[in-house]
């Protein structure tokens, strides 16, 4: 193809995309605070599963006690903690507290058995961002992401030393 033949081909796209939004085709509407919390509500209603104060979110819908894997669950305390900030409402930072108790009853405080260290960051970027919004006396959150934090800083998991 030769240079006048693209100029025209980028020409002509240009006309038509300038076509869509002069005309409003394709216009998009801003989520509304109602959309967020009608969309948190149904996904915890599918997919939250509480328990004598820990919880954890099943991987797949109406299935058995299958939690993920250890990011996963970390990557979902961290949407808890997003809609805790957003919404400031304590039954939100309820279930981050119940979240993080959950991931500690399964995975425990000490996470160095793990071999992926982006995988234990996460862990501690969600139990760090926990204890900040809940406001928890539970220092042991932010003493946890620290000493894992620390692990993975000095080497981590690192086949090759």
């Amino acid at each position: 193809m030769n240079r006048v033949m693209l100029r025209h081909l980028r020409n002509g796209w240009r006309a038509a995309a300038a076509a869509l939004v002069l005309s409003g085709v394709g216009s998009a509407s801003a989520f509304t605070s109602t959309d967020a919390t009608n969309m948190w509500n149904s996904y915890n209603n599918a997919f939250y599963v509480g328990n004598g104060g820990n919880a954890y979110y099943r991987q797949y819908q109406g299935g058995g006690q299958d939690t993920g894997d250890f990011w996963y669950n970390a990557e979902q305390i961290e949407m808890a903690v997003d809609r805790a900030q957003r919404s400031g409402s304590s039954g939100d930072k309820a279930i981050v507290t119940a979240l993080v108790n959950g991931f500690d009853a399964t995975y425990g405080t000490d996470w160095t058995g793990n071999s992926y260290n982006d995988d234990v960051m996460w862990a501690c970027l969600a139990h760090l961002r926990a204890y900040f919004v809940t406001g928890s006396t539970q220092t042991g959150w932010a003493v946890e992401a620290a000493n894992n934090f620390n692990w993975v800083y000095n080497g981590g998991h690192s086949p090759g030393r």
